[in-house]
């Protein structure tokens, strides 16, 4: 009769599931509080509509942060017999084999999750079905999604279970591993500015997916989704669960590890045991990602406290920060894998400096433009629209691209006396240029400009040229209204008048406007005012002299009436147009005659 090789060791299995009572009640006891107690507590006012989507709110909350703490919790319980030399030997003396020793552990995990769940879904059904509502497949919604992050989170923790040797070291590169791409990429888009002339950092993370908790708590995976009737004004008549796609991913992944994590413990060194790093090849891994890892951490912290402004002509205090990030890490790392602090050897000082090289080189690169980032400048072929400063709309005037392509070219030249300026303590201006090109591609770039005495009075200043085409007539009817719109485009507008008298009090009054009259207004009065530059224009000059700040102070501390009149247009949802407010001054003639015909005192204006 042939013999049967069993996966599964039940002993060990109850055992360990006996053992972790206290993890998986405390889940049990949460999850009964949040959906069936919670039910039942709020029965007179919950209909089923909102039992459905209360079961489907859990289901979107238990695909991050309860699986992320769970899987820890669970994977830290089951494995830590790996960080003592004691129980380590005693399971390696067992007569078992360590592939069944290892399934036996990783299923005890999964019945942590999957006999509560079980329970958990049972009660919620028969809760739901009680009080007048089927939860049946927004139940079984529920446990999926629960077991499919959940397999991905308890995979994670098992596999650096398998890499580490120490259990303080177990929950640290857990966290690591799920925070780090999120962690690095906003330290480097702080950092980058002082390496790179002219970056301009996109809004949206890049690296978020690779940080599965903060994705998923961003709003980006598994989403309960409402449906009211009359568009949105009355009450919930559905819900539904939205991005499945990322839990069944993330399940995927989790398998892959799992596998991982099953070799990994095939060839486990029982005597490892107290080491932070188990596995002996990918202890130099661990040094010089740690290096790396400090130098931005411990860098960036030492920067921001240290240095005011991450520009290029800081690079080197900010290499320096960096480079005493990359030693400690180094030294650092040496002492954990040692566990000893003797570690300054001349052999770990010239392994050191040679990390330290590689990262000044790499940051030399960036700084001295080895790829051509910063002196790209796009062709006026090449170019379809250009925006300037912060709005989202686009001029297509091939006069105004051909002079913001001057002005660009102009920049990249004067780059080295810029930065000495900015160097010697001038005041400076942050100024975007913002191209589309017609390939469909967007290049950005972000530039510091000097502001000084000598700047504001020259008029061919790089500050006073870049205020030239930021003010330049029709872009100013481009940036705050579009090249063009209709009456279909305007939802309402709202005229505040404020006026302050002399003990710096104030009040207000507050003109509603039609669409029909906001259009009126834009195309009678406040776009006429624009294009003849009396409406709309901003100074990037102002403020950075002495007389300036004078003037400033003296208006913030009136000694008689002080009025303020500003129109706030709001457009309807996907308008070419944004929200935006806009100052009224005496001298845009229309627009204050129109706004006076409105209602607003004429003295406003005075």
């Amino acid at each position: 009769m042939k013999s049967r090789t069993s996966c599964c060791n039940g002993a060990i299995l109850k055992k360990d599931f006996l053992r972790g009572a206290p993890l998986w009640a405390v889940y049990l006891l949460g999850w009964l509080a949040a959906v069936p107690l919670s039910m039942i507590s709020n029965r007179t006012w919950r209909v089923p509509v909102e039992m459905q989507y209360l079961v489907l709110g859990a289901a979107e909350v238990s695909t991050h942060m309860i699986p992320f703490l769970y899987g820890l919790g669970a994977a830290c319980l089951l494995f830590s017999f790996l960080y003592r030399s004691r129980s380590a030997n005693f399971f390696a003396a067992l007569p078992l084999r360590r592939e069944k020793l290892f399934t036996t552990k990783y299923l005890t995990g999964l019945l942590y999750l999957l006999l509560p769940n079980v329970l958990i879904a049972v009660l919620t059904v028969v809760t739901g079905a009680c009080l007048g509502a089927n939860l049946a497949v927004q139940t079984l919604q529920w446990f999926a999604a629960s077991f499919l992050s959940y397999v991905f989170y308890f995979s994670l923790a098992v596999c650096c279970a398998m890499v580490v040797g120490h259990l303080v070291a177990l929950p640290l590169l857990y966290g690591v591993l799920n925070f780090a791409a999120v962690v690095l990429e906003t330290i480097i888009r702080f950092l980058i500015e002082g390496f790179v002339y002219g970056w301009c950092s996109q809004d949206e993370m890049i690296a978020d997916v690779l940080s599965p908790v903060f994705y998923f708590l961003s709003g980006d995976g598994l989403c309960a989704v409402r449906v009211y009737d009359e568009e949105g004004l009355g009450k919930l008549i559905s819900c539904h669960l939205d991005n499945w796609l990322s839990v069944v991913i993330l399940a995927l992944v989790g398998a892959a590890l799992a596998a991982l994590a099953f070799w990994m413990y095939r060839m486990h060194r029982m005597e490892s045991a107290g080491d932070v790093i188990a596995v002996r090849h990918l202890k130099p891994v661990f040094l010089y990602c740690f290096t790396v890892g400090c130098s931005l951490v411990v860098g960036g912290i030492l920067t921001s406290m240290l240095i005011s402004d991450t520009s290029t002509y800081n690079f080197l205090p900010i290499l320096g920060c960096l480079l005493v990030g990359a030693v400690l890490g180094y030294f650092g790392g040496e002492m954990m894998l040692h566990k000893s602090l003797r570690v300054f050897r001349k052999r770990n000082w010239a392994n050191c400096a040679v990390a330290c090289l590689v990262i000044a080189a790499a940051l030399c690169c960036a700084r001295f433009d080895l790829f051509g980032y910063s002196r790209y400048v796009p062709e006026l072929n090449e170019v379809s629209a250009v925006s300037l400063g912060y709005s989202n709309n686009e001029s297509h005037d091939r006069a105004l691209i051909a002079q913001v392509l001057d002005l660009h070219q102009e920049i990249l030249s004067q780059q080295t006396a810029t930065e000495a300026r900015l160097r010697s303590g001038d005041h400076s201006r942050t100024v975007y240029v913002n191209y589309t090109l017609t390939d469909g591609r967007d290049v950005r770039r972000r530039y510091a400009l000097p502001v000084n005495e000598e700047t504001i009075r020259e008029p061919d200043s790089l500050i006073r040229r870049y205020e030239a085409a930021y003010n330049d007539p029709n872009y100013i009817v481009t940036r705050n209204l579009a090249e063009t719109y209709t009456q279909a485009d305007i939802q309402r507008a709202y005229v505040y008048v404020y006026c302050y008298d002399e003990e710096s009090s104030y009040r207000n009054e507050e003109i509603y406007l039609s669409a029909a009259e906001t259009y009126e207004l834009l195309k009678t009065a406040v776009e006429p005012d624009m294009r003849d530059g009396l409406l709309g224009t901003e100074s990037f000059t102002e403020g950075y002299t002495f007389d300036d700040y004078n003037k400033e102070y003296a208006e913030l501390q009136p000694e008689e009436v002080h009025w303020d009149v500003e129109l706030c247009i709001e457009p309807v949802s996907n308008a070419p147009t944004s929200s935006w407010y806009l100052s009224i001054p005496a001298e845009a003639t229309r627009t204050v005659q129109a706004l006076i015909e409105l209602g607003v005192p004429a003295e406003a204006f005075e």
